[in-house]
């Protein structure tokens, strides 16, 4: 059964994510409150249908006059409690940048209602997408789904696709023909459950609900891997991140090529799009002229 109960934890990242990051919402109440099951461990929260891992609500006038607070963040329980703390963070972050103070049109003053609170609107999202799989694959190009991809990534592909940081220097971004790739990804990596158990093998049997980890202290991560499959040795590098690492490559421009067979295989991999491996294989087959 869903239930609810404060969630102090929470609140006290909403108190030092708003004094850092939003100053503008100072005077504004905001409560904190979990969602969950009390019957299962699974996460309840949903938004339109969606699974939501926390939702930015403003509270009634009503509610406001029996004491409640201005707003209230719902945080789903038990995705908050697998959430590492910068995820938790950046979480809260997101939901306090819904909140924004209402401003008189001609003062641009923050207004407040009849108690004397400040008033508040949501903020939409920069971006909005509502896609389907099957349209990508039977239209490409045409599809409402693919055009807003392409207009993602050339608007925004750096901010939002841009893995390089994984794989020293490179700046190429993640984009579909990296990821629309028949053959089985047998790359040997390490991941974790949902119930906080660590796995290894394929990354081709890893379960789409889990999460991919870094390997163990001795074991190879992906990037050793292929490299010692090329008869390469890892670049040193060094704390600060200098020192030597492999050319960077741009090829964005086959995104529009790549992006309707990769909606594809997400589907088919079961939701879990991972396209790191594909990444460097692509990479180092542009290398040799494969490509």
């Amino acid at each position: 059964m869903k239930t609810y109960s404060a969630a102090p934890d929470a609140h006290d990242v909403i108190t030092r994510i708003g004094y850092d990051h939003h100053i503008e919402l100072a005077g504004v109440k905001i409560a904190a409150l979990f969602v969950f099951d009390d019957e299962e461990t699974e996460p309840i929260l949903k938004h339109q249908g969606y699974p939501a891992q926390a939702l930015a609500k403003i509270v009634s006038l009503r509610d406001r006059a029996l004491g409640m607070a201005d707003a209230v963040i719902i945080v789903d329980r038990a995705n908050w409690l697998i959430l590492s703390q910068p995820q938790r963070n950046a979480l809260i972050d997101h939901e306090l940048t819904h909140l924004t103070r209402k401003l008189d049109n001609e003062s641009g003053q923050p207004t407040y209602d009849v108690l004397h609170r400040p008033k508040l609107v949501m903020r939409q999202h920069d971006h909005q997408f509502g896609w389907f799989d099957e349209i990508a694959q039977r239209h490409g190009d045409a599809s409402p789904e693919v055009r807003q991809a392409k207009q993602l990534m050339q608007s925004s592909g750096q901010l939002y696709f841009d893995f390089g940081s994984r794989y020293g220097s490179t700046t190429t971004p993640l984009n579909g023909s990296h990821i629309a790739q028949p053959e089985r990804d047998t790359t040997h990596v390490w991941w974790q459950t949902e119930a906080g158990e660590n796995f290894n093998g394929p990354r081709c049997d890893m379960p789409s609900a889990c999460v991919e980890i870094g390997p163990p202290e001795g074991g190879k991560s992906e990037r050793e891997q292929i490299e010692a499959q090329l008869g390469q040795a890892s670049p040193e590098i060094t704390g600060d991140g200098s020192g030597t690492a492999l050319p960077p490559v741009d090829d964005s421009e086959q995104f529009a090529e790549g992006v309707a067979k990769a909606i594809g295989a997400h589907k088919k991999r079961g939701g879990a799009i991972d396209g790191r491996s594909e990444r460097v294989k692509h990479r180092d087959s542009k290398r040799d002229g494969a490509h």
